[in-house]
């Protein structure tokens, strides 16, 4: 019985701790591994040293992360309004799918009013 509780306890502790850490970054991303729009957004945040959480669809968590981030945001912007397209981006309080220059630049804008706001706090 003891060894159930202590697994059970580190189970919910390393749960917490992994949506603790994936929260802690301001971009969350689901796609995949091989994708043209995937790569291409993940060239877009790595080359602006965006910090960011990645799902790939090859993660065993993929898809019960994506349904707990689509029940918050409920519809994307982008290419899609209902989150059909590769990468899935969710920023600030809004979720995007596909990736283009419309969804860069919403990305720009989010990631400068967040640094302005952090700024402000100081």
């Amino acid at each position: 019985m003891r060894i159930r509780k202590i697994i059970l306890f580190l189970f919910l502790f390393v749960f917490i701790f992994c949506k603790a850490n994936a929260e802690d970054n301001f971009i969350v991303v689901f796609g995949n591994d091989h994708g043209e729009l995937c790569s291409d957004l993940r060239t877009f945040l790595e080359s602006n040293n965006y910090p960011y959480t990645n799902y790939s669809t090859s993660n065993p968590e993929f898809l019960s992360e994506l349904e707990y981030y689509k029940k918050e945001y409920k519809v994307s912007e982008g290419m899609s309004k209902n989150f059909r397209y590769y990468p899935i981006v969710f920023v600030n309080e809004k979720a995007f799918s596909g990736f283009n220059n419309e969804i860069k630049e919403n990305i720009i804008k989010a990631f400068k009013d967040k640094i302005s706001w952090e700024d402000q706090k100081k």
